[in-house]
Protein backbone atom coordinates (compact mmCIF):
# COMPACT_ATOMS: atom_id res chain seq x y z
CA UNK A 1 0.00 0.00 0.00
CA UNK A 2 2.81 2.37 0.99
CA UNK A 3 4.66 1.48 -2.20
CA UNK A 4 1.57 2.32 -4.28
CA UNK A 5 1.22 5.67 -2.53
CA UNK A 6 4.93 6.39 -3.04
CA UNK A 7 4.77 5.50 -6.75
CA UNK A 8 1.64 7.64 -7.18
CA UNK A 9 3.44 10.59 -5.52
CA UNK A 10 6.47 10.15 -7.83
CA UNK A 11 4.20 10.00 -10.89
CA UNK A 12 2.31 13.13 -9.85
CA UNK A 13 5.58 14.98 -9.22
CA UNK A 14 6.93 13.92 -12.64
CA UNK A 15 3.76 15.07 -14.39
CA UNK A 16 3.93 18.43 -12.61
CA UNK A 17 7.50 18.90 -13.85
CA UNK A 18 6.49 17.98 -17.41
CA UNK A 19 3.59 20.45 -17.30
CA UNK A 20 5.88 23.20 -15.94
CA UNK A 21 8.43 22.64 -18.71
CA UNK A 22 5.69 22.57 -21.36
CA UNK A 23 4.15 25.81 -20.10
CA UNK A 24 7.58 27.46 -19.85
CA UNK A 25 8.59 26.59 -23.39
CA UNK A 26 5.19 27.40 -24.89
CA UNK A 27 5.42 30.82 -23.24
CA UNK A 28 8.87 31.36 -24.72
CA UNK A 29 7.61 30.36 -28.16
CA UNK A 30 4.62 32.69 -27.94
CA UNK A 31 6.85 35.55 -26.80
CA UNK A 32 9.29 34.91 -29.66
CA UNK A 33 6.56 34.49 -32.29
CA UNK A 34 5.92 38.21 -32.98
CA UNK A 35 9.63 38.90 -33.52
CA UNK A 36 9.86 35.87 -35.82
CA UNK A 37 6.88 37.08 -37.80
CA UNK A 38 8.35 40.58 -37.94
CA UNK A 39 11.64 39.13 -39.20
CA UNK A 40 9.74 37.15 -41.86
CA UNK A 41 7.79 40.26 -42.87
CA UNK A 42 11.02 42.27 -43.00
CA UNK A 43 12.60 39.68 -45.28
CA UNK A 44 9.48 39.73 -47.44
CA UNK A 45 9.84 43.51 -47.86
CA UNK A 46 12.97 42.87 -49.91
CA UNK A 47 11.04 41.03 -52.63
CA UNK A 48 11.60 44.05 -54.90
CA UNK A 49 15.27 43.05 -55.17
CA UNK A 50 14.16 39.95 -57.11
CA UNK A 51 13.11 42.20 -59.99
CA UNK A 52 16.00 44.55 -60.90
CA UNK A 53 14.20 46.01 -63.95
CA UNK A 54 11.34 47.14 -61.74
CA UNK A 55 13.73 48.43 -59.09
CA UNK A 56 15.50 50.56 -61.72
CA UNK A 57 12.20 51.93 -63.01
CA UNK A 58 11.12 52.90 -59.48
CA UNK A 59 14.41 54.71 -58.85
CA UNK A 60 13.84 56.71 -62.04
CA UNK A 61 10.29 57.51 -60.94
CA UNK A 62 11.49 58.74 -57.53
CA UNK A 63 14.13 60.93 -59.14
CA UNK A 64 11.56 62.57 -61.43
CA UNK A 65 8.97 62.86 -58.67
CA UNK A 66 11.38 64.50 -56.23
CA UNK A 67 12.50 67.05 -58.80
CA UNK A 68 8.94 67.82 -59.89
CA UNK A 69 7.44 68.14 -56.41
CA UNK A 70 10.27 70.20 -54.93
CA UNK A 71 10.78 72.50 -57.92
CA UNK A 72 7.08 72.99 -58.52
CA UNK A 73 6.50 74.08 -54.94
CA UNK A 74 9.43 76.49 -55.08
CA UNK A 75 8.45 78.15 -58.36
CA UNK A 76 4.67 77.90 -58.57
CA UNK A 77 2.52 80.72 -57.30
CA UNK A 78 -0.53 78.48 -57.72
CA UNK A 79 0.94 75.87 -55.42
CA UNK A 80 1.79 78.54 -52.86
CA UNK A 81 -1.74 79.91 -53.09
CA UNK A 82 -3.23 76.48 -52.40
CA UNK A 83 -0.89 75.87 -49.47
CA UNK A 84 -2.03 79.16 -47.96
CA UNK A 85 -5.52 77.70 -47.90
CA UNK A 86 -4.45 76.12 -44.63
CA UNK A 87 -3.19 79.34 -43.01
CA UNK A 88 -5.07 80.35 -39.88
CA UNK A 89 -7.41 83.12 -41.23
CA UNK A 90 -8.76 80.90 -44.01
CA UNK A 91 -8.78 77.88 -41.71
CA UNK A 92 -11.29 79.61 -39.43
CA UNK A 93 -13.91 80.07 -42.13
CA UNK A 94 -13.23 77.19 -44.57
CA UNK A 95 -12.74 74.11 -42.42
CA UNK A 96 -15.29 72.08 -40.45
CA UNK A 97 -16.10 73.10 -36.88
CA UNK A 98 -14.86 69.77 -35.50
CA UNK A 99 -11.21 70.43 -34.59
CA UNK A 100 -10.30 66.74 -34.99
CA UNK A 101 -11.57 66.74 -38.58
CA UNK A 102 -9.65 69.99 -39.16
CA UNK A 103 -6.46 68.31 -37.96
CA UNK A 104 -7.05 65.27 -40.18
CA UNK A 105 -7.45 67.52 -43.23
CA UNK A 106 -4.19 69.28 -42.33
CA UNK A 107 -2.39 65.95 -41.97
CA UNK A 108 -3.87 64.65 -45.24
CA UNK A 109 -2.76 67.78 -47.09
CA UNK A 110 0.77 67.59 -45.68
CA UNK A 111 1.04 63.89 -46.53
CA UNK A 112 -0.04 64.37 -50.16
CA UNK A 113 2.53 67.16 -50.55
CA UNK A 114 5.47 65.31 -48.98
CA UNK A 115 7.89 63.69 -51.42
CA UNK A 116 9.34 61.40 -48.74
CA UNK A 117 5.90 60.13 -47.72
CA UNK A 118 4.85 59.61 -51.33
CA UNK A 119 8.09 57.76 -52.07
CA UNK A 120 7.48 55.51 -49.07
CA UNK A 121 3.84 54.97 -50.09
CA UNK A 122 4.69 54.02 -53.69
CA UNK A 123 7.43 51.65 -52.55
CA UNK A 124 5.08 49.93 -50.10
CA UNK A 125 2.33 49.69 -52.73
CA UNK A 126 4.82 48.10 -55.15
CA UNK A 127 6.03 45.63 -52.50
CA UNK A 128 2.48 44.65 -51.52
CA UNK A 129 1.55 44.25 -55.18
CA UNK A 130 4.58 42.03 -55.79
CA UNK A 131 3.57 39.87 -52.82
CA UNK A 132 0.04 39.68 -54.27
CA UNK A 133 1.41 38.55 -57.65
CA UNK A 134 3.67 35.92 -56.14
CA UNK A 135 0.87 34.66 -53.90
CA UNK A 136 -1.59 34.28 -56.80
CA UNK A 137 1.09 32.86 -59.10
CA UNK A 138 -0.31 33.92 -62.47
CA UNK A 139 2.51 33.42 -64.96
CA UNK A 140 1.63 36.50 -67.02
CA UNK A 141 1.79 38.76 -63.95
CA UNK A 142 5.10 37.26 -62.81
CA UNK A 143 6.54 37.87 -66.28
CA UNK A 144 5.39 41.48 -66.12
CA UNK A 145 7.33 41.93 -62.88
CA UNK A 146 10.45 40.50 -64.52
CA UNK A 147 10.09 43.05 -67.31
CA UNK A 148 9.81 45.92 -64.83
CA UNK A 149 6.04 46.48 -64.55
CA UNK A 150 3.73 45.97 -61.58
CA UNK A 151 0.43 44.54 -62.87
CA UNK A 152 -2.22 47.18 -62.28
CA UNK A 153 -4.79 44.48 -61.53
CA UNK A 154 -2.60 43.26 -58.66
CA UNK A 155 -2.31 46.83 -57.37
CA UNK A 156 -6.12 47.18 -57.46
CA UNK A 157 -6.54 43.91 -55.54
CA UNK A 158 -4.19 45.30 -52.88
CA UNK A 159 -6.12 48.58 -52.66
CA UNK A 160 -9.48 46.82 -52.40
CA UNK A 161 -8.13 44.56 -49.64
CA UNK A 162 -6.72 47.53 -47.71
CA UNK A 163 -10.06 49.33 -47.66
CA UNK A 164 -11.92 46.13 -46.79
CA UNK A 165 -9.57 45.53 -43.85
CA UNK A 166 -10.37 49.04 -42.61
CA UNK A 167 -14.07 48.23 -42.78
CA UNK A 168 -14.74 50.51 -45.77
CA UNK A 169 -16.85 49.65 -48.78
CA UNK A 170 -15.73 50.96 -52.19
CA UNK A 171 -18.46 52.54 -54.30
CA UNK A 172 -18.44 53.57 -57.98
CA UNK A 173 -19.05 57.02 -59.49
CA UNK A 174 -20.72 56.59 -62.89
CA UNK A 175 -22.17 59.99 -63.75
CA UNK A 176 -19.89 62.91 -64.63
CA UNK A 177 -21.48 65.60 -62.43
CA UNK A 178 -20.68 67.44 -59.21
CA UNK A 179 -23.87 66.06 -57.64
CA UNK A 180 -22.97 62.43 -58.36
CA UNK A 181 -19.38 62.98 -57.21
CA UNK A 182 -20.60 64.49 -53.92
CA UNK A 183 -23.31 61.89 -53.36
CA UNK A 184 -20.99 58.89 -53.72
CA UNK A 185 -17.87 60.49 -52.24
CA UNK A 186 -19.62 61.59 -49.04
CA UNK A 187 -20.17 57.90 -48.20
CA UNK A 188 -16.53 56.81 -48.51
CA UNK A 189 -13.90 55.57 -51.01
CA UNK A 190 -14.79 55.08 -54.66
CA UNK A 191 -13.73 54.22 -58.21
CA UNK A 192 -14.30 57.18 -60.53
CA UNK A 193 -15.53 55.56 -63.74
CA UNK A 194 -16.89 58.91 -64.90
CA UNK A 195 -13.31 60.07 -65.49
CA UNK A 196 -12.75 57.58 -68.29
CA UNK A 197 -11.94 59.18 -71.62
CA UNK A 198 -14.82 60.67 -73.61
CA UNK A 199 -15.43 63.88 -75.48
CA UNK A 200 -18.36 64.70 -73.20
CA UNK A 201 -16.18 64.20 -70.12
CA UNK A 202 -13.41 66.46 -71.47
CA UNK A 203 -15.90 69.21 -72.37
CA UNK A 204 -17.59 68.94 -68.99
CA UNK A 205 -14.32 69.33 -67.07
CA UNK A 206 -13.23 72.16 -69.34
CA UNK A 207 -16.37 74.11 -68.54
CA UNK A 208 -16.25 73.16 -64.87
CA UNK A 209 -12.72 74.50 -64.36
CA UNK A 210 -13.22 77.39 -66.83
CA UNK A 211 -9.89 76.77 -68.53
CA UNK A 212 -8.69 76.65 -72.15
CA UNK A 213 -6.55 73.60 -71.32
CA UNK A 214 -7.57 70.17 -72.57
CA UNK A 215 -8.17 68.24 -69.34
CA UNK A 216 -7.35 64.63 -70.08
CA UNK A 217 -9.08 62.00 -67.88
CA UNK A 218 -7.15 60.83 -64.85
CA UNK A 219 -8.42 57.23 -64.75
CA UNK A 220 -10.82 55.56 -62.39
CA UNK A 221 -8.40 54.67 -59.57
CA UNK A 222 -6.47 57.95 -58.99
CA UNK A 223 -8.89 59.21 -56.32
CA UNK A 224 -8.90 55.76 -54.70
CA UNK A 225 -5.10 55.95 -54.43
CA UNK A 226 -5.36 59.43 -52.89
CA UNK A 227 -7.88 58.19 -50.33
CA UNK A 228 -5.65 55.21 -49.53
CA UNK A 229 -2.76 57.63 -48.94
CA UNK A 230 -4.97 59.80 -46.72
CA UNK A 231 -6.18 56.78 -44.72
CA UNK A 232 -2.83 56.75 -42.89
CA UNK A 233 -3.87 59.82 -40.86
CA UNK A 234 -6.78 57.95 -39.23
CA UNK A 235 -6.98 55.31 -36.53
CA UNK A 236 -9.71 53.04 -37.88
CA UNK A 237 -10.12 51.31 -34.53
CA UNK A 238 -11.09 54.43 -32.60
CA UNK A 239 -11.85 57.22 -35.11
CA UNK A 240 -14.62 55.81 -37.31
CA UNK A 241 -16.88 58.78 -36.54
CA UNK A 242 -14.07 61.19 -37.51
CA UNK A 243 -13.58 59.27 -40.78
CA UNK A 244 -17.31 59.57 -41.50
CA UNK A 245 -17.32 63.31 -40.77
CA UNK A 246 -14.22 63.78 -42.91
CA UNK A 247 -15.87 62.23 -45.99
CA UNK A 248 -19.20 63.94 -45.38
CA UNK A 249 -17.63 67.37 -45.06
CA UNK A 250 -15.13 67.04 -47.87
CA UNK A 251 -17.55 65.65 -50.46
CA UNK A 252 -20.91 67.01 -49.43
CA UNK A 253 -20.86 70.31 -47.52
CA UNK A 254 -20.74 73.50 -49.56
CA UNK A 255 -17.58 74.74 -47.85
CA UNK A 256 -15.99 71.33 -48.22
CA UNK A 257 -16.32 71.23 -52.00
CA UNK A 258 -13.87 74.09 -52.46
CA UNK A 259 -11.49 72.55 -49.97
CA UNK A 260 -11.81 69.14 -51.64
CA UNK A 261 -10.74 70.58 -54.97
CA UNK A 262 -7.57 71.90 -53.34
CA UNK A 263 -6.91 68.67 -51.47
CA UNK A 264 -7.50 65.93 -54.06
CA UNK A 265 -8.76 67.49 -57.31
CA UNK A 266 -6.30 70.14 -58.48
CA UNK A 267 -6.06 70.31 -62.30
CA UNK A 268 -2.72 69.07 -63.71
CA UNK A 269 -1.68 72.50 -64.99
CA UNK A 270 -1.79 73.83 -61.40
CA UNK A 271 -0.01 71.08 -59.49
CA UNK A 272 2.69 68.45 -59.93
CA UNK A 273 2.01 66.61 -56.68
CA UNK A 274 -0.46 64.03 -55.42
CA UNK A 275 -3.26 66.56 -54.93
CA UNK A 276 -3.73 66.22 -58.70
CA UNK A 277 -5.31 62.90 -59.77
CA UNK A 278 -4.00 63.46 -63.30
CA UNK A 279 -0.46 63.85 -61.95
CA UNK A 280 -0.83 60.54 -60.08
CA UNK A 281 -1.76 58.82 -63.35
CA UNK A 282 1.20 60.43 -65.12
CA UNK A 283 3.69 59.29 -62.47
CA UNK A 284 2.38 55.81 -61.71
CA UNK A 285 1.19 54.50 -65.10
CA UNK A 286 4.73 53.70 -66.37
CA UNK A 287 5.25 51.44 -63.32
CA UNK A 288 1.73 50.16 -62.53
CA UNK A 289 0.17 48.94 -65.76
CA UNK A 290 -1.55 45.95 -67.36
CA UNK A 291 0.52 46.27 -70.53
Amino acid sequence: MLKLIFNTFKYTKLMARIMFVAIFFSTQVLEALPSCLNLFAEKNRHSLAQFPNLETKLKTLFSVLENDMVQFHIKSFSSKKYRELFDQPILQRSLPTNSLVQEKIRLAYNRLHSFKEMQSYILELAEDSIAEVLKRGLQREVEMLRHGTVPRNAMLRVLVRRFRERGQKIDVIKGDSVEEFSRVGSKGPFFDKASLDSEESRTYRKNLFKTPFDLAPHGMDSHLIQLDIISAVFNFNSEIQIVTEFYQFLFHATAGQSLRASLIDIPPYQSNDFSSPAAITTYLSPVFSNR
